[in-house]
């Protein structure tokens, strides 16, 4: 174990005794327990978490900031309040010697390390975490080099984003799956063949279920009776949920043998689809940290038409870097909707010419 995260176990005995010890334990158990109902990458504000180190005599620490905070029996009532009321704020928990949870909404700063000098203080914030114990700040050692949002919760959302950039690279630039490979009409990888997109969700289910096993992984769920979403990740043991809606663009054969154009318009259609996903199943699941996530497939090409088989390679390559822009910007404003991600599908290079 690496010396910097162990910095705040050997603290608290040495600030406190077994005491203080036995407070480290129990300050981390409610972490650990609110994690599993509260997402901590969508805390934007700031969460204490406080556990004075005694024998059970005197009041609260927090007392003073907030005359009458609220008393939970449990983590997970807490939490729905926490998260309806502070996550954008400043909040603290207090564990109280009972094993009861005081929760303090919008309380005033205070001095952290006065504070650690009678209690093991844990702080989330924009900075990340860390604890203060004995009047010293003491480092949380992240392994993950900041993928994950808490050494103390199970990794959710930033591994599913994480994965995604993965299939993006490896998968679907030069079409490597298999399932993937299906969806040209040939190999030039120059036009899609009709109705790619059942292909294209099974090769992302697929994948995600080899590469994310603590989730589940479902294809093609309704969100309530009208609202279809493409792909539902759920974590096991939480309370997290990924809705995936999945969109492609570019030339695409018809029925009839025609060669149709799909653009932008079409990406900007499945992002107010997964908006309106996103409001139906938050009535139909409020407990959940839900978070949608629009994927684009791009096949785009410039110039092309029926019976070509090779593009000068600047009309091939012409969408590679071209984001599309979305009106409106539902991820500048919504925390519940992730930035839009675009995978461009590149063409084989036999497909490309100078030019």
């Amino acid at each position: 174990m690496r010396i910097a995260q162990d910095q705040y176990v050997p603290a608290a005995d040495a600030a406190f005794g077994a005491l203080g010890a036995q407070a480290l334990r129990n300050t981390l158990a409610v972490v650990r327990a609110l994690y599993r109902h509260v997402e901590p990458e969508l805390i934007t504000g700031s969460l204490v978490v406080v556990h004075r180190v005694s024998d059970g005599s005197g009041g609260s620490s927090l007392y003073k900031l907030s005359p009458s905070p609220e008393c939970f029996s449990g983590v997970e009532m807490l939490a729905t309040v926490y998260d309806a009321s502070a996550r954008a704020g400043a909040a603290a928990i207090e564990v109280l010697p009972s094993g009861k949870l005081d929760l303090h909404l919008e309380w005033e700063s205070v001095d952290l390390v006065d504070l650690s000098m009678e209690a093991i203080v844990y702080v989330y914030d924009g900075e990340g975490e860390r604890f203060f114990i004995g009047g010293k700040e003491k480092a949380v050692y992240d392994p993950s080099s900041g993928v994950h949002a808490s050494v103390f919760a199970i990794p959710t959302f930033r591994t599913l984003e994480a994965a995604l950039e993965a299939y993006k690279i490896r998968f679907v630039s030069t079409s490597q799956c298999p399932i993937l490979a299906g969806v040209w009409t040939n190999g030039t990888r120059l036009i899609l063949r009709n109705k790619p997109e059942e292909a294209m969700r099974q090769s992302l289910t697929h994948y995600l279920k080899a590469v994310i096993p603590t989730t589940e992984v479902r294809p093609e769920q309704v969100v309530d009776e009208s609202h279809p979403v493409d792909i539902n990740v759920t974590w096991l043991f939480t309370t997290r949920l990924a809705l995936i809606e999945i969109k492609w663009v570019g030339d695409a054969l018809t029925k009839e043998g025609n060669l149709l154009p799909y653009r932008d318009a079409r990406a900007r259609e499945g992002a107010k689809q997964l908006a309106e996903y996103l409001d139906a199943n938050a009535s139909q699941a409020p407990t959940h940290e839900t978070i949608g996530y629009l994927v684009v497939i791009d096949a785009r090409r410039r110039g092309l038409q029926l019976g070509i088989e090779q593009l000068p390679i600047s009309d091939a390559m012409w969408y590679a870097d071209r984001e599309i822009e979305y009106e409106p910007a539902y991820h500048t404003f919504r925390p519940d909707f992730a930035e839009p991600v675009r995978m461009f599908a590149e063409p084989a290079l036999s497909a490309c010419k100078p030019g």
